[in-house]
């Protein structure tokens, strides 16, 4: 269970970077800077992949777990987070199109 918190925390935290309020300035500096680091700094895949090793990180340091355990945990609720983090944006999309489109008839 802590693991699946583990996913949704690092999404939360990839959304914060992505769509928030707080960090929008942040944003609008990286697309100014370079074309590169504006995408990933706005691409919901890359960005929680990083909160994703600290989550991962953490939980396993919860659960108790040492030595390779922790990194090895961190670097799956990496990966993990991310996919999870793409297929809710993607999600979101999809409801938010058909929403728009069903307040249009």
């Amino acid at each position: 269970m802590l693991y699946l918190v583990a996913l949704l925390a690092t999404w939360r935290m990839g959304r914060f970077f992505t769509d928030d309020l707080p960090t929008g300035r942040l944003r609008s500096w990286a697309e100014r800077t370079h074309p590169l680091l504006g995408y990933l700094v706005t691409c919901p895949w890359c960005v929680s992949f990083y909160p994703g090793l600290v989550v991962g990180a953490l939980a396993a340091w919860v659960e108790g777990e040492s030595g390779w355990a922790i990194p090895s945990a961190a670097l799956l609720v990496a990966l993990a987070g991310s996919a999870v983090s793409g297929l809710l944006v993607t999600a979101e999309a999809a409801i938010d199109e058909t929403l728009a489109r069903s307040r249009r008839r």
